[in-house]
């Protein structure tokens, strides 16, 4: 390991779970950080902004070279701010999407019989 690199262990993502060493690698490259409480709380949905972060750190988009966007449902000095502008081209946050990113839900479900 690196020096300098801070590992994150959160209290309530013990070893032997299944995404242990995925999240832990995760943690390391900063790409999620859990919360303030020291959880990760891995049974909780992913909020569109906590997506958006992990793909703009993922992909190591430039959070610098945001424009000015305005969300009405984003204030700009929310802790996602950039990271939402940033992915404004591959997450579009509505349905039917329009996004770069987007799944076609239709597509992933089985036909009915």
């Amino acid at each position: 390991m690196p020096n300098g690199t801070i590992i994150i262990q959160f209290y309530d993502i013990q070893t032997n779970n299944w995404a242990y060493s995925d999240i832990s690698n995760m943690s390391q490259r900063g790409v999620v950080s859990g919360y303030s409480d020291g959880s990760f709380r891995p049974n909780n949905p992913i909020s569109r902004e906590e997506f958006a972060k992990m793909i703009a750190v993922t992909f190591s988009l430039d959070l610098n070279a945001v424009e000015d966007v305005t969300y009405s449902d984003v204030p700009s000095d929310r802790w996602s701010y950039q990271y939402i502008a940033a992915t404004k081209e591959y997450l579009t946050g509505y349905y039917p999407p329009k996004g770069l990113a987007s799944l076609i839900r239709n597509r992933m479900l089985p036909e009915k019989m």
